[in-house]
């Protein structure tokens, strides 16, 4: 069974997001690591909002990571995505 968005808690983290996404835990870190991501940093935790989150991709994907920035793993996903 596939769980949607909402059946994760309010605040995600990097395993949350690379189960969502499909992606490696180091991937889903960087991912956590762009300027544009809407990043919660408690001490030396890192966070994100399922709100923040949805929204961030909803709207465009191709926003969360500039181009110049992007691993080969970062490109396959948001070419997924989009």
């Amino acid at each position: 069974m596939t769980k949607n968005i909402e059946d994760y808690p309010m605040i995600l983290t990097a395993v949350h997001l690379s189960e969502i996404l499909m992606v490696s835990k180091p991937t889903a870190y960087e991912l956590m690591e762009q300027k544009s991501f809407p990043l919660i940093k408690l001490g030396r935790s890192k966070r994100v909002l399922r709100d923040k989150f949805q929204l961030a991709d909803a709207a465009t994907s191709e926003q969360l990571i500039k181009p110049e920035v992007r691993s080969g793993h970062i490109n396959e996903l948001l070419t997924s995505l989009t």
